[in-house]
C-alpha cells in the first residue's frame, strides 16, 4: 500500500467541516492539474495545509480516482481529462476489431494505448504466440518514454507534455529515462519515419513497435505489436500493417466518436462488428 492509499483512512469530516475540505479538495485538483502533476510535498509547499491534512485529501481524490499516483507523484486522472481528450472505454470498443485483425495476420501481441495527461495508460490487448509476459496490461500506467507501445504517445504530444517527460522526476528503475537530449533525438526520428521501434522496455527480450493513431496532427492513441525478437526480423510489412490499423481506428473513431459514455452493453466483444482494412502485408498466411 502506498504512503498516498494508506492515509484515506486517517481523520474524518464533520458536516460542519465538509466545505471546507470541499474547498481544500478543489485547491488541489486545481494545482496537480495546472501543473500537470505533483510529489505531495509540493502540494503541502504550494498550498500551506498541514502534512497529515494533505495526505488525507489527496488520499480521498485518489481513491474517488480524479489523481492517479504515478512514481510518487500524483498526475490528473482521465476524469479530468483535456480537451479533445479520448474515452478509454470507447477506444477500447472501436480498437479491439483492429486488434483482433492485427494479432491475425501478425501472429504478434497487439495492444493500444492513450496518453492521460503525462502518462500511458494500456486499453486493451489481444494476445499472440508464445508464452511471454506483457508488463504493461489494460489499466496500467507506463511513463510516456518507456518503450514503443507509449512513445508515440510522447512524440505527438503537446510541448508542455514533453518538457513534463523530459525533465520532470523519474525514480522507477524499470523505466529508467533517457538522458533528454537523446530523448529529444528519438522523438524527432519517430515523428520522421511514423513509428517507434524499443527492445525490453515491455518485458525482458521483448521487441516493440508501435505507430501513432493521427487526427490530422492530434494523436488519438498508440497502436503497437509486441513480441519476441526473431519475430521481427522484417519491420516494414509490420509497420505498413500498424498504419493501416491506425488509420482504420482514426476513421472509425471520428465517424463513432470517442468521448461520452457507451450505451449500457455496447461493449459486450459478442456485438462487436468485424473491421476490414487493408494489410500491408502481402502473400502472408494469416494466423489462427
Amino acid at each position: 500500500m502506498s504512503e498516498v492509499e494508506a492515509s484515506v483512512g486517517r481523520g474524518t469530516s464533520t458536516t460542519s467541516g465538509d466545505s471546507v475540505a470541499l474547498g481544500r479538495g478543489l485547491a488541489i485538483l486545481d494545482l496537480v492539474r495546472g501543473m500537470g502533476g505533483a510529489s505531495v510535498p509540493q502540494i503541502i509547499e504550494r498550498i500551506g495545509l498541514p502534512s497529515s491534512t494533505t495526505y488525507r485529501l489527496v488520499g480521498q481524490l485518489v481513491r474517488a480516482g480524479y489523481l492517479m499516483e504515478v512514481d510518487h507523484r500524483v498526475l490528473p486522472s482521465d476524469k479530468l481529462s483535456e480537451a479533445r481528450s479520448v474515452d478509454a472505454a470507447r477506444v477500447r470498443h472501436l480498437a479491439t476489431p483492429v486488434l483482433v485483425q492485427l494479432r491475425n495476420y501478425t501472429g504478434l501481441t497487439a495492444l493500444i494505448a492513450i496518453r492521460v495527461h503525462t502518462v500511458g495508460k494500456c486499453v486493451e490487448i489481444v494476445r499472440g504466440q508464445g508464452a511471454y509476459r506483457m508488463a504493461f496490461q489494460p489499466g496500467q500506467l507506463r511513463a510516456l518514454h518507456a518503450g514503443a507501445s507509449v512513445l508515440p504517445l510522447l512524440a505527438f504530444a503537446p510541448p508542455q507534455v514533453v518538457e513534463e517527460t523530459l525533465n520532470g522526476p523519474s525514480k522507477r528503475p524499470s523505466t529508467a529515462r533517457p538522458e533528454p537530449e537523446e530523448l529529444r533525438g528519438e522523438l524527432r526520428r519517430i515523428r520522421k519515419r511514423g513509428y517507434a521501434f524499443s527492445s525490453g522496455s515491455i518485458g525482458p527480450g521483448m521487441v516493440g513497435v508501435g505507430v501513432p493513431v493521427l487526427d490530422g496532427r492530434h494523436c488519438l492513441g498508440a497502436l503497437s505489436l509486441v513480441g519476441e525478437a526473431s519475430q521481427f526480423s522484417n519491420l516494414r510489412p509490420l509497420v505498413s500493417e500498424l498504419t493501416s490499423g491506425a488509420n482504420a481506428l482514426a476513421g472509425m473513431i471520428n465517424q463513432h466518436g470517442a468521448l461520452g459514455v457507451l450505451p449500457v452493453g455496447s461493449d459486450d466483444p459478442a456485438r462487436r462488428q468485424p473491421v476490414r482494412f487493408e494489410s500491408g502485408i502481402r502473400g502472408r498466411r494469416r494466423v489462427g
